[in-house]
């Protein structure tokens, strides 16, 4: 998830005004956009810290619409490179944040080039399956495009149901057909195993490997994963499922941390 934070500019202007920028760091880079605010001496500490309580209430203001139009995309951001965070948050920064410059994203197209990327990057099976689902969405909306603000939870529960609807006969391609354990068993996880040198893969295993990596390593909170686990209630089981990695492991034995 991105970090913002306001920051005032050293370079001071000839009217004895500063800038003030918000700080944007995501996936390990920075940028600097500019607000429209710039602010004189009478407004700032000595050490350069705003102090006049009305900006400091519109800097707030302009962070906290920052943090949520990032958790409206929280289940993709953290894949995208600072350049995409960049056209979600400039916007709101620099005082555009209208109709006319909201954040678009065909989520089709944009899935395809990530599959792309997963190919290059050896990532062959990741990429399959990411191939099978927006085939499947391409083929329910009979089209290949789809705006992001159109995937909504309605929308997600009319494809589920779709889906449901669709699987029975011929070729199964429904998620609900294949996240069927007995079909998992005897055919996905045998094919699984075998590509990855581990002989008698089972379920309950592949189960719970999933949740850690889901977690550990995809950042997907505990709700979602216990939601996918099918746990009915206890959630602390979810979290028992999700909570250490190997990883974790190894760094608290070489680094003590």
């Amino acid at each position: 998830m991105a970090i913002f934070q306001s920051v005032v500019s050293s370079y001071k202007k000839t009217d004895g005004t500063r800038n003030i920028m918000i700080c944007v760091f995501h996936n390990g880079q920075k940028r600097y956009p500019k607000t429209n605010f710039f602010l004189d001496k009478d407004d700032l500490t000595r050490s350069l810290k705003v102090k006049n309580q009305l900006y400091i209430d519109k800097i707030n203001n302009i962070l906290k619409k920052c943090r949520d139009c990032c958790n409206q995309y929280a289940d993709v951001i953290v894949s995208f490179d600072i350049q995409k965070a960049m056209q979600l948050v400039e916007p709101i920064i620099t005082g555009n944040d209208d109709t006319k410059n909201k954040f678009e994203l065909d989520f089709i197209g944009y899935g395809r080039d990530y599959v792309e990327k997963l190919r290059k990057n050896g990532r062959t099976g990741n990429a399959k399956t990411y191939e099978i689902v927006l085939n499947n969405l391409v083929k329910y909306i009979d089209s290949e495009t789809i705006n992001i603000h159109e995937i909504i939870a309605n929308f997600l529960r009319k494809w589920i149901n779709w889906i449901k609807e669709n699987s029975k006969g011929g070729r199964v391609e429904s998620f609900s057909a294949a996240i069927n354990g007995k079909n998992i068993n005897k055919t996905g996880l045998k094919k699984i195993g075998d590509e990855i040198g581990v002989g008698n893969l089972q379920f309950y295993a592949a189960r719970h490997s999933w949740a850690t990596i889901a977690h550990n390593d995809c950042g997907i909170d505990k709700y979602t994963i216990h939601e996918a686990l099918n746990h009915a209630t206890d959630l602390a089981a979810s979290c028992l499922f999700r909570l250490w990695s190997w990883r974790k492991y190894v760094s608290l034995i070489v680094n003590g941390n």
